[in-house]
């Protein structure tokens, strides 16, 4: 009987747990064994598995993860990766599914460039995995941030002359904060691909503000280039901006790390499903290097490759200039 292990790397996102029942339920038809990895790839080197003996269907509907994630930076040294190939060997696994982000997706290449199967599923809120045009989690977070500019929209022509600012999360890609501010309208949207000083997101403003009762902007987490890892309320300066060059205050709030833990959609309950067939069915078949993603509007295994380009950003910047929504003046 094959054994097959799975554990999540970073942050959690919506839809990692309909992947995980999907995975044993794959595993489970095929005469096969699968076993969760607790906290990440730390969890290898600690030995902390556990067998899933049965997973119940309801578990796909429910927000976060049942396999405990984690952090291992170390994981970046070869002697680690080696020692870490040792153990998951000596523990009798035949190969590893890795649902997590972007660094999550490069360590599993890594993996299987020591010759352990490995293959990634990308499950982030971020969206921004190479190789894929989509992450399990994302569009439950578009959903969630475009509802709450939906909501300051209403608030602003109820009450005149406001200027709302939403931070979002995202890190150095801007790909969530303006795909909901193109779902949701909002009037602009700051990131980090356009590099705005906070003085031309101020200008910016009060030219919204010539045109129209108020102004909703969507400013995403990383959007200055000083930005690092778990750093937040970048907003503030901007507010700080459009104070002093149009003198209204602006109120600001943030949509940060409840995203990971939204209930998922069905879309994104589906999409974590449907990937995690192709890695687990992959894994069975020794396939090893590989993404489980989409590509063109089909799910596929695809070459795990950070050199890949995964949603093209550049359209949607496209689609921001048309509707002259990007505020994309460079920095100071």
């Amino acid at each position: 009987m094959m054994k097959l292990g799975v554990l999540v790397s970073g942050g959690d996102a919506p839809g990692i747990n309909a992947a995980l029942y999907s995975a044993w339920k794959t595993a489970a038809a095929a005469g096969a064994e699968l076993w969760g990895v607790n906290d990440g790839f730390g969890g290898i080197l600690e030995e902390r598995f556990g067998r899933f003996a049965a997973l119940d269907p309801c578990l796909i509907a429910q927000a976060g993860s049942i396999l405990p994630t984690g952090r291992l930076e170390s994981f970046l040294d070869e002697s680690v990766r080696r020692q870490a190939v040792q153990k998951l060997k000596a523990a009798g696994f035949g190969g590893l599914m890795v649902i997590g982000g972007n660094g999550s997706m490069r360590a599993a290449g890594l993996l299987a460039d020591l010759g352990f199967p490995t293959i990634g599923l990308p499950a982030t809120v971020d969206g921004d995995v190479y190789a894929t045009q989509n992450s399990v989690g994302f569009m439950t977070a578009v959903q969630a941030v475009s509802e709450e500019v939906a909501a300051l929209h209403a608030t602003a022509y109820a009450y005149p002359g406001r200027v709302f600012l939403l931070e979002s999360l995202g890190g150095k890609s801007g790909l969530l904060a303006l795909t909901a501010s193109l779902s949701a309208g909002a009037d602009f949207a700051v990131i980090p691909e356009a590099e705005a000083a906070p003085a031309a997101v101020a200008l910016k403003v009060e030219t919204v503000l010539s045109d129209r009762h108020s102004a909703v902007g969507v400013v995403c987490e990383g959007a200055m280039n000083t930005w690092k890892n778990g750093d937040q309320n970048c907003v503030e300066m901007y507010a700080e901006a459009i104070l002093r060059q149009t003198g209204v205050r602006a109120r600001f709030g943030i949509v940060g790390y409840g995203l990971r833990g939204k209930k998922p959609l069905a879309a994104d309950a589906f999409l974590g499903g449907a990937l995690a067939r192709l890695a687990i069915g992959g894994l069975l078949k020794g396939q090893s290097g590989l993404l489980a993603g989409e590509k063109d509007g089909a799910c596929a295994l695809l070459k795990n490759d950070p050199a890949c380009e995964g949603i093209p950003m550049r359209r949607l910047m496209e689609q921001a200039r048309a509707c002259d929504m990007l505020v994309e003046v460079r920095r100071d």
